[in-house]
C-alpha cells in the first residue's frame, strides 16, 4: 500500500474503482489492465493502421505521399487506450506516463532499438495553458527505466490545433511553423518522431 492511500485513495482511471493495496500498474487496476489491447496483426507498411482485407499498404495510404517512411502506433485511439490518453493529457494524470512509456517501448525495441527519439513539440499556446510537456514525461521515463536517447531538438511556433484539418491544410497549416534547434547535437540519418496521436500523417 502506498503511504497516503489511506487519507487520499487512489482510483483506477478506467473503471474509477479504489486501488489497494498497491495492486494496480501505474494507475489501472489489473482487471482493466488486461481490457487494454495494443495493435497486433498485420500493418500497413506505411501509415500503421490494422490491415483488414488489404495487403501490405492500406487504400488510404495507396494515394498519399508521407514524408517518413513509416508510422507504428501502440494502439488504436478508441476505446480504454483513448481514455486513458484524455486522462494523461487533459486531466494531468501523470503517473500513467509509466504505463505508456512500457507499452510504448515494446513498439519500440521491436522496430527501432537502436534509434534515437525526436518528440514533436506541442503547441505553445497548448503548453503554457498544461504547465507540461506530456510527451518529454514519457521520455523521461524510457530514459530512467530502458537507457532510450532522445533529443527535443525541434521548436514550435504558431500555427493553429490540427484535430480540424484535412490533411492537406494540416500540412499548410504546420509549413514553417516546426524548425530544427540542433545546437551542436550530431544526428544519425534515422530518427524515430515520437507524437502522441497519429490521424493523418501531416505532422510527421
Amino acid at each position: 500500500m502506498y503511504p497516503l492511500d489511506i487519507i487520499f485513495p487512489r482510483n483506477c482511471e478506467i473503471c474509477g474503482n479504489n486501488l489497494l493495496y498497491g495492486r494496480d500498474y501505474h494507475g489501472v487496476c489489473p482487471d482493466c489492465f488486461r481490457q487494454i489491447e495494443t495493435i497486433q496483426g498485420e500493418r500497413c507498411n506505411k501509415c500503421g493502421r490494422p490491415l483488414i482485407s488489404e495487403m501490405t499498404t492500406c487504400t488510404i495510404c495507396r494515394e498519399r505521399q508521407y514524408d517518413f517512411i513509416r508510422n507504428v502506433s501502440v494502439f488504436e485511439y478508441a476505446g480504454l487506450p483513448r481514455k486513458l490518453i484524455h486522462a494523461y493529457k487533459f486531466s494531468r494524470r501523470k503517473e500513467l506516463s509509466f504505463l505508456f512509456a512500457d507499452f510504448l517501448y515494446i513498439v519500440y525495441a521491436e522496430y527501432y532499438r537502436t534509434l534515437p527519439i525526436v518528440p514533436v513539440p506541442g503547441r505553445k499556446k497548448t503548453r503554457k495553458k498544461s504547465g507540461w510537456e506530456h510527451i518529454e514525461t514519457i521520455l523521461s521515463v524510457l530514459h530512467k527505466n530502458y537507457g532510450v536517447v532522445s533529443y527535443p531538438v525541434l521548436r514550435r511556433t504558431g500555427g493553429k490545433a490540427q484535430k480540424t484539418l484535412s490533411f492537406e491544410d494540416r500540412k499548410k497549416n504546420l509549413n514553417n511553423t516546426i524548425t530544427p534547434f540542433i545546437n551542436g547535437i550530431r544526428l544519425p540519418t534515422a530518427v524515430v518522431l515520437l507524437d502522441d496521436v497519429f490521424t493523418t500523417g501531416a505532422t510527421a
